[in-house]
């Protein structure tokens, strides 16, 4: 082999070795995004107006304690139970799961199903409030 030849194929194989040292990446190394945590509702202390199936004013508590104050009209029971069963979704049950109602929140709207034991079933829509730190102040 010509020694000219042979010295500039040493270069060249030089030089791709010095490249590839400082080369960038073709691409960005993957990093993970990091996703905050799924906004939710908190229903502990929240008060929601609507009407029951007769139509008489209804206000419903969510006590933090998972207990339900249902205010019907003049009467004021406590003798029911809710869960929140999703980010924006609520279950509660009223006088030994009598009644039942699963309802999802867009905004200040909690929007759902009750039924009864005796197989009623009907759409009830509520209104929120206040939460018991603004029904204190």
């Amino acid at each position: 082999m010509n020694r000219p030849l042979a010295v500039g194929f040493v270069l060249l194989l030089a030089l791709a070795a010095f490249a590839d040292l400082y080369a960038a990446p073709a691409r960005p190394l993957f990093v993970p995004i990091v996703r905050p945590p799924a906004p939710h509702i908190d229903f502990r202390g929240t008060q929601w107006f609507g009407k029951t199936y007769e139509g008489a004013d209804w206000t419903i508590i969510f006590e933090t304690t998972g207990a339900i104050t249902n205010i019907e009209g003049p009467n004021t029971y406590r003798v029911g139970s809710w869960k929140a069963t999703g980010p924006f979704s609520v279950y509660m049950e009223l006088n030994n799961h009598y009644y039942e109602y699963r309802g999802v929140v867009t905004g200040d709207v909690l929007a759902g199903e009750s039924s009864n034991v005796n197989g009623l079933r009907w759409k009830t829509t509520f209104r929120r409030i206040a939460t018991m730190q603004q029904a204190s102040r």
